[in-house]
């Protein structure tokens, strides 16, 4: 049951012919169901790393196909709310999700980070958060997703307590812009004063509908 203490395994077998690393329950017939966080090797072709309840990906996850990936908050395996998907050779998308598909696109409004950073967009687990984006100097810039379904973009403090200027886009469906202190809006500003603030072109900017809930 879920009430148990995860424990935590390497390269384990799982029920599914999947190999698995991270946390997981023991099950009465010897197998291991994830639960926690972890890893999942499905085939040499997909991997997923994520949040996991009862052996589904339930909050935040990566979904790597090698070819292609799909980064942001999952229910029950399938992305749901703000996704960024980036597929090789084709660019990227960002928006909301909805039975795997982005029914609204928001690609346009974060081009001014895409386009600054390092597009190998390297992914990293740490501190109930999953980045798309860089570490240099001590400082995470990139996007933000957190297990509740927040997400932030920008770049945040060694720390990466959520300090610092950000878009954030709510787990609610919302999105706020300005300055943060530990997560928490201090000051609304103006989308282009953030963007400035984080080293992009303003002029690549399109503001958000801040009063519009996406979702």
């Amino acid at each position: 049951g879920s009430d148990e203490k995860p424990a935590q395994v390497e390269k384990q077998k799982l029920q599914d012919g999947s190999i698995y690393t991270g946390q997981a329950l023991l099950l009465q017939n010897g197998y291991y169901l994830p639960h926690g966080y972890g890893k999942k090797y499905i085939s040499p072709q997909a991997e997923m790393t994520a949040h996991w309840v009862n052996g589904n990906a339930n909050g935040m996850c990566y979904l790597n196909l090698h070819h292609a990936m799909v980064t942001g908050h999952f229910v029950d395996n399938h992305p749901e709310g703000w996704c960024l998907s980036v597929e090789g050779g084709k660019g990227f998308v960002f928006g909301v999700f909805h039975n795997d598909d982005c029914v609204t696109s928001l690609g346009e409004s974060v081009v001014w980070l895409i386009r600054t950073m390092d597009m190998g967009l390297k992914t990293s687990y740490k501190k109930g958060q999953i980045l798309v984006g860089e570490v240099i100097n001590n400082q995470a810039r990139g996007f933000h997703f957190m297990n509740n379904g927040d997400l932030y973009v920008g770049t945040d403090d060694a720390a990466l307590s959520k300090t610092g200027f950000f878009f954030k886009f709510t787990k609610d469906g919302y999105i706020q812009i300005g300055e943060f202190k530990n997560g928490v809006l201090v000051e609304e500003l103006p989308g282009e004063e953030v963007v400035f603030a984080n080293g992009g072109n303003t002029a690549q900017y399109k503001p958000h509908n801040k009063k519009k809930k996406y979702f």
